[in-house]
């Protein structure tokens, strides 16, 4: 299985602590995220991966040579001059993984109880573009989603406004967007620009009737940590046992198949 980790972002919510470090070492649990991640991965069977990299850079590169080292694994690394969002650096790091296989794409700054391994899986029964790992959530990015879990638009941060990019099959549900999801990498490679977003992907390939997919995970342990007061409640959460960094292999949610 493959994956990319998306660890270039300048951390602006955490500084200054980023102001030294990047985001990817930050430690939670005395642990840095990219190291969490990375154990999550390869203890789940991810034997290729690629991490990009462009705020304090060599530091991320620093780190992955010794984690590579100490692991026996091969990662490939990424770096971007300028920034490319979500959506380039995806595309950039398809480069270093090449072929048609599926990639699962996790944001650095995230800590979940998510079973990677079998929404990869899934992924892999279907005819798919991209698999989105999806909360009942509302935030500025939500989602939205029919009975059938396509993409079909996003919501308006200021109103319960639905844009909608394509028609949609029964009742409408809007979903935050938890920073992982599984794609076909030629959904990337053949998106025109350089430096995009992610989320514009899917948008514009939903419209035009590829299978974005919202895949629920309503269930499980979620939190992205890129502000401090999410740091500090990913740490009491710890601290209480509500999560621990070995748990990689957690019950899956009902409905995550979408149904």
């Amino acid at each position: 299985m493959r994956a990319m980790i998306l660890a270039a972002g300048f951390g602006t919510r955490l500084s200054p602590l980023t102001d030294k470090i990047p985001k990817a070492l930050i430690p939670v649990g005395g642990k840095p995220l990219l190291e969490i991640l990375l154990n999550k991965l390869l203890a789940q069977g991810f034997e290729q991966i690629a991490v990009n990299a462009h705020h304090h850079a060599d530091k991320v590169s620093h780190f992955i040579k010794h984690y590579s080292r100490k692991e026996k694994v091969k990662i490939a690394v990424s770096l971007e001059k300028k920034i490319l969002d979500t959506g380039g650096g995806i595309k950039r790091m398809c480069r270093l993984l090449p072929g048609e296989k599926p990639v699962l794409v996790h944001n650095v700054d995230v800590l979940s109880s998510i079973d990677l391994s079998s929404m990869y899986r899934h992924f892999e029964e279907t005819d798919n573009s991209a698999l989105l790992a999806v909360l009942k959530h509302p935030s500025p990015r939500s989602l939205v989603f029919d009975q059938r879990m396509n993409l079909v638009g996003k919501n308006q941060v200021d109103k319960e406004n639905i844009y909608s990019r394509r028609r949609s099959k029964g009742s409408l549900s809007v979903r935050e967007f938890c920073g992982i999801q599984v794609i076909s990498p030629k959904l990337f490679t053949t998106f025109p620009g350089e430096k995009f977003s992610s989320i514009d992907v899917y948008l514009q390939s939903a419209e035009r009737g590829s299978q974005i997919k919202g895949y629920a995970v309503d269930s499980c342990y979620w939190r992205d940590v890129g502000r401090f007061d999410d740091l500090e409640a990913a740490e009491r959460d710890l601290a209480s046992g509500k999560i621990t960094l070995k748990q990689i292999h957690p019950e899956m949610p009902p409905g995550a198949d979408g149904n």
